[in-house]
């Protein structure tokens, strides 16, 4: 059975319904213009928050593009989940309707928020089979691990999202004292990029930062093996919807 987003809150006029309907039109040309060959997602984009939309068409928690007004994707966030069927806790959209495909879903074990979640790329299981792995997260840093079989020799790697300090993301974000996080591949070979390495030498592939902006809540970009494409599309996959699951955490908790 296909699970459909709940609506979201809030009404429009009738010059906002026509506003959204022209995003949805306009997604499918900007979607190609955004994304380069062999990518699913574009390199760089914002999150932004659905504060208002109309209620047949919009999920009710946010959008993902490079600007407002082109959104892309979207996700559906764990405040909704007591509303949520088969514990799906955060689930991406492909595309900016309730009744978009379900690109992935993570769910937060019983008793375990945010230490330890399950995601599941593909549709819901009874549709279409998918891929599965576990989040973790370290007793005592702010580390999230997960494993994942990438493109480069069909082989599983070791990814991390670690906490990160102003001085490691200021080559590409500006923002002072504002969360920040680095997605970090454990493996270095012959595609590591040598240009942004952690203290430990690990590549950084990917950063994340909030936005001090109302409705602009997060940044996101692919550096590295994660920007040049190697990895594949199933780990883009997983690497966006752990993303958008960590800022889902970070809002409810205000951090």
């Amino acid at each position: 059975m296909a699970i459909t987003p709940s609506a979201p809150y809030g009404s429009v006029s009738r010059g906002g319904m026509h506003k959204w309907r022209a995003k949805m039109s306009a997604r499918k040309s900007n979607l190609k213009v955004a994304t380069t060959h062999g990518h699913r997602f574009p390199t760089k984009f914002n999150i932004y928050r659905v504060s208002r939309a109309p209620s047949e068409y919009a999920p009710p928690d946010y959008i993902l593009g490079e600007h407002q007004e082109q959104p892309l994707y979207s996700f559906i966030g764990s405040r909704h989940r007591a509303n949520s069927r088969e514990g799906m806790d955060v689930y991406l959209l492909d595309g900016i309707l309730a009744y978009s495909r379900m690109l992935a879903y993570a769910r937060y074990e019983p008793g375990q928020y945010m230490k330890k979640w399950t995601v599941h790329l593909g549709p819901p299981r009874q549709q279409v089979p998918g891929t599965d792995f576990t989040v973790i997260k370290d007793e005592n840093n702010l580390i999230f691990r997960f494993s994942i079989k990438t493109d480069v020799a069909n082989t599983v790697e070791d990814f991390e999202w670690r906490a990160a300090g102003y001085l490691d993301i200021a080559p590409i974000f500006r923002i002072r004292e504002a969360s920040s996080w680095e997605l970090v591949r454990m493996a270095n070979d012959a595609l590591t990029d040598l240009s942004a390495l952690t203290s430990d030498g690990r590549e950084k592939i990917g950063m994340l930062q909030r936005l001090k902006k109302r409705r602009k809540r997060w940044r996101f970009e692919f550096l590295g093996t994660g920007a040049s494409g190697p990895l594949g599309q199933q780990w883009e996959l997983a690497a966006i919807i752990t993303m958008v699951t960590l800022t889902d955490y970070l809002d409810s908790r205000n951090l």
